[in-house]
C-alpha cells in the first residue's frame, strides 16, 4: 500500500523572519524558512517538503515566507475547521492593522487580501519525486504525475506581496480567549468572517455584486439580523456600535416616501449599503456611482472598517472590558500625496495606553 501523506501550507502569507510560528488552538503555523528544520527533524522528509514548496514561485524565484501547518507525522488531517479558524483569525487580526490605515498613494503597500490567507492541501509519497494536484468545486480536476523538479506554480499577479509585518495581537488574543471561553460567539464570528473573507479576494474577475452580497451576509450573521425589518435593525445596530463623540450627522430618508431623519453618517451608510444589497437581489439596474457612498468612498471599503469595529465592540461587550478603543469618523483628509473625503479608521492605541497608565 502506497504511503500517501499530506501537508497544509499557506503559499502567499509572506511571513517575516521575526515570526517563527503562530499557534491558535491546536494548530501551529510554522515559518518554513525560519523554523522548518526545527519542527521537521526527519531530514529526508524536510528535504522533500522543501522541494515541493519551492515549486511556488514569484517572478521565477522560490517564494519566501511560506507558512506550513505542523503535524507530527503529516499523515492525518481529518478536519480542516481548526485550520480555517486560524486563517479567519489571522485575516481579521492582520486586516484590522494593515487595511485600516488612511488612504493614500502608498496604502496599497500595506494591504492584504484573502489571497494572502488561502491554504493548500498537498499530498505526497515519501521518497517519490512526483506530485499531484487536485482543484475545483463544480468540476474537480486532478493533475497527476507532475515531476517536482519541473513543476512551477507562479504567484498570480493580483496577489499582494505585503509581508505579514503587522498583526493586531489584541484582536488575535481576544479571539483566542473567545475560542476558549465563548464557543458559541466564536463560532458565529467565524461563520460571519468566512463570508466576509469570500468577499475580499483581490482577483478582479470576481463580481462586485457578489462581493456586496457576501459582505452584507457577513453582517447579517454577525448581528443576528431578524427576518423582518432587516434594514432598520442593521442601520440601528451599525449606528449603536460605531457612535462616538466625533460623529458627523446627516439628514436623510430611511426609504422612499419616509420622513427625513437626522442620524449619524454611519447610519446613513448602513442604510445605503443595505439598499444596495436589495437592488442587487431584485435585479435593479445599477450605475457605477451606486457602489460609491456619497461619491467619495467605495461601499466595500467602508464595510471592512465597519465590520472590524463591530467585531471589536462585540468582544469588548462580551469580556466586559474595553480591549479596543478604535472608532471611525467621516473626515476630509489632506496628506501630501492626495486628499480625500471618507470614513477614517482611528487607532485608539494611544488612548488605551494612557488609560492603562492611570
Amino acid at each position: 500500500m502506497t504511503d500517501v501523506r499530506k501537508f497544509v501550507f499557506f503559499p502567499y502569507i509572506n511571513l517575516p523572519r521575526d515570526i517563527k510560528d503562530i499557534t491558535f488552538g491546536d494548530v501551529t503555523l510554522v515559518n518554513f524558512d525560519v523554523a522548518g528544520k526545527e519542527y521537521i527533524t526527519d531530514k529526508a522528509l524536510y528535504t522533500q517538503i522543501e522541494s515541493i514548496l519551492k515549486t511556488n514561485t514569484i517572478r521565477g524565484n522560490p517564494k519566501e515566507g511560506i507558512g506550513i501547518v505542523f503535524k507530527d507525522d503529516f499523515e492525518t488531517f481529518e478536519n480542516y475547521d481548526s485550520i480555517k479558524f486560524l486563517r479567519n483569525v489571522l485575516f481579521l487580526s492582520v486586516l484590522s492593522k494593515s487595511n485600516t490605515i488612511k488612504r493614500g498613494a502608498n496604502a496599497g503597500f500595506w494591504a492584504h487580501t484573502s489571497e494572502n490567507f488561502v491554504f493548500v492541501v498537498q499530498n505526497f509519497v515519501p521518497g517519490n519525486d512526483y506530485m499531484a494536484t487536485s482543484s475545483g468545486y463544480i468540476v474537480n480536476k486532478l493533475n497527476g504525475g507532475l515531476k517536482v523538479a519541473n513543476t512551477v506554480f507562479e504567484e498570480p499577479r493580483y496577489v499582494p506581496e505585503t509581508r505579514l509585518d503587522y498583526i493586531n495581537w489584541d484582536m488575535f488574543n481576544a479571539l483566542k480567549k473567545c475560542h476558549r471561553t465563548k464557543k458559541k460567539l466564536f463560532n458565529k464570528i467565524m461563520m460571519a468572517t468566512e463570508l466576509y473573507f469570500e468577499s475580499y479576494f483581490n482577483n478582479d474577475s470576481f463580481s462586485v455584486n457578489a462581493r456586496i452580497l457576501l459582505a452584507m451576509s457577513a453582517f447579517e450573521t454577525l448581528l443576528d439580523l431578524p427576518s423582518g425589518q432587516q434594514r432598520a435593525v442593521f442601520t440601528n445596530k451599525i449606528e449603536a456600535f460605531t457612535k462616538n463623540s466625533r460623529d458627523a450627522y446627516r439628514t436623510f430618508s430611511y426609504k422612499k416616501n419616509a420622513p427625513r431623519q437626522r442620524r449619524t453618517i454611519q447610519a446613513m451608510w448602513a442604510n445605503k449599503f443595505y439598499s444596495l444589497r436589495n437592488k442587487i437581489i431584485h435585479g435593479d439596474k445599477l450605475k457605477p456611482n451606486d457602489y460609491i457612498f456619497l461619491n467619495a468612498q467605495r461601499h466595500l471599503d467602508i464595510s471592512l472598517l465597519m465590520y472590524i469595529i463591530v467585531v471589536q465592540k462585540i468582544l469588548n461587550e462580551v469580556f466586559k472590558k474595553k480591549i479596543f478603543w478604535n472608532y471611525v469618523t467621516w473626515e476630509t483628509y489632506m496628506p501630501i500625496d492626495e486628499s480625500y473625503t471618507g470614513f477614517v479608521f482611528n487607532d485608539g492605541t494611544l488612548a488605551k495606553l494612557l488609560n492603562e497608565s492611570f
